[in-house]
């Protein structure tokens, strides 16, 4: 995935102890919800809400010296910090379920190979909830970039996918992996920072990287209730100043729908696939 520089280019409860995606990360995400009216709207954590035909970052986008890059990891990287791993959710008009798939394509989606985003646009697919977007952050220079927040702007919100969706396991434990959580139905979405799934919430970020010594960051961002899309800006603090990066889809928004109402598969490797009904009210694990 890639933009013009300086936009993106293709990531208190006791702490947990598993690394669940959909049950440490699911009730920290619910934590969130429970918190959003304490939301703090701009600095370091926030969302906006802005019409599709409006740019509120024309400045950033046009800005060729932001002393930051931020690089999209492509979908099947970090996959080991992943209990469930990227997944698609299809539209039923498109195709009936995985029946219609032949098993090199069922491979395809399932292994999250690099064709597989070209078999979701050709077919209307979009991400399944959570959305899991890794990056990569790294100063253009030697001289320090310190990445301060993450700012998620909700663009559109649209009635759910009605379809199927083909979801990897993996397994369970303590994820390693910095995480920046966010829930995009709450009324006032904020991001939460965890140094990994067994450390408690920050709200703040402060992450010094240059030229050699880059950070990495699982974005991972839910809904429920129906279908949004988003971008994100990575907010930096630079030797000439604060500014941001645009992270989105090759210029376009991430889109994300919910899985809860679609018909649910488990991926179990080579190109196959069994029904799993207790996911169609949403995906559980560990």
């Amino acid at each position: 995935m890639s933009d013009r520089s300086p936009a993106a280019t293709p990531q208190g409860d006791p702490p947990p102890k598993r690394r669940g995606l959909l049950a440490t990360r699911g009730q920290k995400i619910g934590a969130i919800v429970g918190a959003a009216f304490l939301a703090t709207i701009g600095g370091i954590i926030a969302t906006s809400v802005v019409d599709l035909g409006k740019s509120t970052t024309k400045k950033v986008l046009s800005d060729p010296s932001a002393p930051l890059t931020v690089r999209i990891l492509s979908r099947n990287s970090l996959e080991d910090t992943n209990v469930v791993l990227p997944y698609y959710v299809v539209p039923r008009e498109e195709l009936s379920g995985p029946s219609d798939v032949s098993r090199a394509e069922l491979r395809a989606i399932g292994d999250n190979t690099a064709g597989s985003a070209d078999w979701a646009r050709a077919h209307r697919a979009v991400d399944g909830s959570p959305q899991i977007v890794n990056l990569e952050l790294r100063a253009k220079s030697d001289e320090p970039v310190t990445v301060t927040g993450i700012k998620v702007n909700v663009l559109k919100k649209a009635p759910l996918v009605n379809g199927w969706f083909v979801a990897p396991v993996t397994g369970c434990g303590v994820e390693p992996v910095r995480l920046a959580l966010v829930d995009l139905d709450a009324s006032i979405p904020r991001v939460a920072y965890y140094e990994s799934d067994a450390s408690p919430e920050s709200r703040h970020l402060a992450l010094s990287v240059t030229r050699t010594d880059s950070e990495l960051i699982q974005l991972t961002a839910r809904a429920r209730t129906g279908l949004v899309e988003w971008q994100a800006e990575v907010l930096y603090s630079g030797p000439d100043g604060n500014g941001s990066v645009i992270v989105n889809d090759h210029g376009s928004p991430f889109r994300v729908s919910t899985e809860i109402g679609s018909t649910a598969y488990r991926y179990e490797g080579q190109g196959r696939a069994r029904r799993e009904p207790s996911w169609d009210r949403g995906i559980t694990v560990c």
